[in-house]
């Protein structure tokens, strides 16, 4: 599975490079993380320079988004959604399944790109997956709430 990532994120360097755009990938044990030098404010979230912020588990072969964020002067111009196009197309192809926790005002993006609404956390966030299969996605959900990163990074969802 890392690998994979790795070959993806490529795709989206390459991507953010054409767009003028320069990132540093970081990793961490079971996390990927894109950073650029710009520092990003935005309401709600922590000031900070990460562009995407990806978390995995190998086993179940699950991707949690725990952030996609572009400097102000390329948003609204579909480079998002084209990073999640990248994202989605090598994800799909290795069968993996991707969750996100989106922030009101996001969800309409999120349902645009095909991810389904699964249910609102207690913190208001709305964790919805990708593919689009309810079933599915529930018991993968229920089994990646089980994992050590989950009970690591994600404990607040419990």
């Amino acid at each position: 599975m890392k690998n994979q990532l790795l070959a993806m994120f490529t795709d989206i360097v390459a991507y953010t490079e054409e767009l003028g755009i320069n990132v540093v990938l970081n990793e961490k044990e079971n996390r990927f993380q894109l950073k650029t030098n710009e520092m990003m404010h935005d309401v709600g979230l922590s000031q900070g320079n990460v562009l995407l912020d990806i978390f995995y588990e190998e086993t179940l072969h699950v991707v949690f988004l725990g952030l996609l964020r572009l400097p102000k002067q390329i948003r609204k111009q579909k480079h998002s959604t084209n990073i999640l196009t990248i994202i989605k197309s090598h994800l799909e192809t290795h069968e993996y399944t991707v969750f996100v926790d989106s922030c009101e005002g996001c969800e309409n993006f999120w349902r645009k790109q095909a991810f389904l609404k699964m249910f609102q956390n207690i913190y208001g966030f709305d964790i919805m997956g990708y593919p689009y299969d309810k079933e599915a996605l529930f018991t993968i959900w229920n089994d990646f709430k089980q994992t050590d990163l989950f009970k690591k990074e994600f404990y607040y969802y419990i």
